[in-house]
């Protein structure tokens, strides 16, 4: 059974394709890398912020697959728990990103807020071309993404495991769902940050506290992205 792991997505919007001619385009990202637990990780510059523009793949975490005598898919690196993300080594000045980093992070590429008494994504409107500006142009079951913004967020879906006694395990919505793990400090599970794609061409973008069920939390698994302040 398919199922969606963050419930509060804000925003919502159609997708459309349109063409016309834009007499200022775009310059390419800045780009570079940075080098996590041995391994290079490409990373692009967006607002005043630096961002992995790869999923993480290290130590530990598990490589998204549907069970035995199913290749792994290694090209969206691994999906891993809060637990695990935290114990990773980063670089001086790097982070796993927060709530607000995701936040700067829309607004840099064109989201507008709408309502001043509160610093969310639901105070924020964001608009269709911000959104496929962050998804990979590859990858996704129903609109690709343009990736002007060099994030290359990937639909990797997630994976859980349900400790209820049922035995349930999991991996789900490769192909429509980007869900990158967020640690709070305000409440004992983690947070999500995730972009989905429908397959009548919808998109949503949002944050959600992942649990939705008493026995999902320390057992969910998702992508990791890391960030920096530029100075």
């Amino acid at each position: 059974m398919k199922r969606h792991f963050y419930l509060l997505i804000i925003v919502a919007l159609s997708f459309s394709a349109c063409s016309k001619k834009n007499n200022n385009p775009i310059p390419p990202p800045k780009t570079t890398s940075v080098s996590i637990s041995g391994d290079a990780y490409s990373t692009v510059v967006i607002g005043n912020q630096t961002w992995t523009s790869v999923n993480y793949s290290g130590p530990g975490g598990f490589t998204y697959g549907y069970g035995a005598g199913v290749a792994p898919i290694t090209n969206y690196g691994k999906l891993y728990t809060m637990a695990e993300a935290k114990a990773i080594q980063l670089p001086t000045g790097w982070r796993l990103p927060t709530q607000a980093d995701f936040l700067n992070l829309v607004i840099a590429l064109g989201a507008t807020q709408k309502d001043a008494s509160k610093q969310d994504f639901s105070s924020y409107d964001v608009p269709t071309k911000t959104i496929t500006s962050l998804m990979s142009k590859t990858g996704w079951n129903y609109p690709n993404g343009t990736n002007t913004s060099g994030f290359n967020a990937l639909p990797a879906g997630v994976y859980v495991e349900d400790n209820s006694g049922m035995g349930y395990v999991e991996y789900s919505d490769m192909g429509s769902d980007c869900i990158i793990m967020i640690p709070s400090d305000t409440d004992p599970e983690p947070f999500v940050f995730g972009i989905s794609s429908t397959q009548n061409g919808k998109l949503s973008i949002g944050e959600a506290n992942i649990n939705y069920n008493v026995s999902v939390g320390s057992d969910y698994r998702s992508s990791l992205r890391f960030v920096k302040d530029n100075k």
